[in-house]
């Protein structure tokens, strides 16, 4: 048996659009329930969160400064560094039009995940981020833009 325990963590990653947001956390959910995870949830990039029980407090990372998918991945990663990324199961969760820029951004971080290690959500999508995210992931590939996309 490896002495060394990787941490699991999941990363869900916030969004504009309630039902939208609520569509990736029952995504995520279902993910650690098919995969008998008991990982360490983080939210990233919501303005506000709910108070969680006691016994969830370390179990759940808040991430409420972020207002853009490169600030998520920044300070995301900077709360992470206590948990040592190196010893850590990294599962990103968020909408599949989302995906190639998070991974340009993570990139762009010296981050780089196995394909697995996405989770894709197709539930409660909004039309207007998907019309929007060819022109955000363009801006993130020629870093020819500094908007909150």
């Amino acid at each position: 048996m490896n002495s060394e325990i990787r941490k699991v963590v999941v990363i869900v990653f916030g969004c504009r659009h309630e039902k939208e947001f609520l569509g990736r956390v029952i995504r995520a959910m279902s993910f650690v329930l098919s995969k008998k995870l008991n990982p360490i949830f983080t939210f990233t990039g919501l303005d506000a969160h709910p108070g969680t029980a006691g016994f969830l407090s370390n179990k759940i990372i808040w991430e409420n400064k972020s207002f853009d998918t490169t600030s998520n991945v920044k300070n995301t990663l900077e709360t992470l560094k206590t948990l040592e990324l190196n010893k850590l199961n990294i599962f990103i969760v968020s909408s599949w039009y989302h995906i190639p820029r998070i991974k340009i951004i993570l990139k762009r971080n010296g981050v780089k995940l196995q394909r697995q290690s996405f989770v894709r959500s197709y539930s409660e999508i909004n039309l207007i981020n998907v019309i929007i995210e060819p022109f955000a992931l363009l801006a993130a590939c020629f870093q020819f833009s500094r908007l909150p996309l």
